[in-house]
């Protein structure tokens, strides 16, 4: 009979996520990664399987949870335009607890090989969520007059999701939390009426 687990599966992915978030797949050793979940190597293969199931894992749980703080953000207010100021207001202070910027957009960037597909399908599914998140505040404000009807509402959703995919490589590469502020400040204005 195997021995009981003597730790908590989701922490240890959290740990793992912050190390992948920090050092990257290819620079996250196996003793990084063992001092950082606090598990030996042995534990490590036996909970997870080998360093790509951990990633693919911490991988998901990372999008699973950035996308239901996502939509939770975007369910303040009662008018698209509520919504949308606080979102503008909140999104990156509860988004920026590390530089480490995005597991998924720096893993995009840096793994061109047999280990990007996870991360593609995850890429494609968090910037679809997040458009269409988007897109239903931002139909809501233009059938309100609170936002320009240039503009179809899944361009603006794009146009913002894109925005909040640049300002995720911005925080990787050490960007102020003004700047990042004002780039989203720019998006936010440029669509309302």
């Amino acid at each position: 009979m195997s021995r009981p687990r003597e730790f908590d599966y989701d922490t240890v992915l959290h740990a793992a996520i912050d190390i992948f978030r920090e050092y990257g797949y290819n620079a996250s050793s196996y003793d990084i990664l063992t001092k950082g979940t606090k598990l030996n190597k042995q534990s490590l293969y036996g909970a997870f399987g080998d360093k790509k199931s951990l990633f693919n894992k911490s991988l998901s749980l990372y999008n699973a949870e950035f996308l239901e703080r996502f939509q939770e953000l975007l369910s303040h207010g009662t008018t698209a335009l509520e919504t949308l100021r606080y979102w503008q207001l909140h999104f990156l202070p509860s988004h920026c607890e590390h530089n480490y910027g995005c597991m998924i957009v720096n893993s995009a960037l840096e793994l061109q090989n047999s280990e990007s597909s996870s991360v593609k399908t995850e890429f494609d599914h968090m910037f679809q969520r997040m458009k269409e998140m988007l897109e239903v505040v931002i139909l809501k404000g233009q059938q309100e007059g609170s936002v320009i009807l240039k503009l179809s509402s899944e361009q603006i959703s794009t146009h913002l999701a894109n925005t909040i995919i640049g300002m995720r490589v911005m925080m990787r590469s050490g960007a102020s939390n003004e700047q990042l502020q004002s780039q989203l400040d720019t998006a936010i204005e440029m669509l309302l009426i």
